[in-house]
């Protein structure tokens, strides 16, 4: 299926992603700015450069958020405006879902254009467990000139590891 949509890039988005897109471009700024007030303070050595952004008619990421996706039967329907729509009859398209992934904690997908393909980001969020840690072992790692580690620790366990040789 050859389908050229990028000739006019706000008739293939919604609203949603547009503002996503914009939201993008505002973090970008905001890094741009923030990083270069601490070039100007000498903090950083190197000067930060603004964003290089897509030439005309090039294709861009769109974002959609969870909330204008629908799951049905393991696969993920995704709207299409009006203009795409219209033309080419159809108002939404299926991606699979993964099967590794629970639909609960997606928080937006991608639509990356990358090399002549398109690829999909599922991007959710992960809640990372606290490990249980025991307070009364401790280790102690100085990274030396002779050795690369040298590792004490309080239960009587010491190890080096040299790194001028490699393993055998």
């Amino acid at each position: 299926m050859n389908i050229r949509l990028y000739l006019n890039p706000q008739s293939r988005t919604t609203s949603l992603t547009l503002q996503q897109t914009l939201r993008g471009v505002a973090e970008a700024f905001k890094s741009y700015q923030a990083l270069s007030h601490k070039y100007l303070k000498g903090e950083l050595t190197d000067k930060p450069q603004l964003s290089k952004y897509r030439k005309k008619g090039g294709m861009g990421v769109i974002t959609y958020q969870k909330f204008a996706l629908k799951l049905e039967n393991g696969q993920v329907k995704v709207p299409l405006v009006r203009k795409v729509k219209a033309a080419f009859k159809v108002d939404s398209f299926i991606l699979d879902f993964p099967s590794n992934l629970e639909f609960k904690e997606i928080r937006e997908i991608r639509i990356l254009p990358r090399n002549f393909c398109f690829y999909v980001e599922w991007v959710y969020e992960l809640k990372a467990d606290r490990p249980q840690l025991d307070q009364a072992k401790v280790i102690g790692i100085d990274h030396g000139v002779d050795n690369w580690l040298n590792c004490v620790s309080n239960v009587g366990t010491s190890f080096i590891i040299d790194g001028k040789h490699p393993p055998l």
